[in-house]
């Protein structure tokens, strides 16, 4: 193993990297999200810290090709490190049943 991170070979990682170094391509963190559902699309309202930061809208088709998409990538990282990613829903329930007591 050297100081350098390999270059990976995968195509869809080649062009994550290229895309996060280009300052063209605007960049956001969100911590929390709405979303809704439309007529012919899906919202999806980014926020860090409570506050809006970007109004995703994507097709039916997209979305539920992200959902996919991203539950492979948590399942994959769940499976390797043999810990699984708690939801906001899960810790805002086990939150508000602590205060209850």
């Amino acid at each position: 193993m050297g100081d350098k991170a390999e270059k990976s070979t995968d195509p869809i990682i080649t062009e994550i990297e290229e895309a996060s170094k280009s300052p063209d391509i605007p960049k956001y963190y969100a911590n929390a999200f709405l979303n809704a559902m439309g007529i012919g699309d899906i919202s999806i309202l980014c926020k860090n810290n409570n506050q809006p930061i970007l109004l995703l809208n994507v097709s039916y088709t997209v979305a539920k090709t992200l959902v996919e998409k991203l539950n492979e990538l948590i399942q994959a990282l769940e499976d390797k490190t043999g810990n699984e990613i708690m939801t906001t829903d899960f810790i805002l329930d086990k939150l508000v049943k602590k205060e209850e007591k």
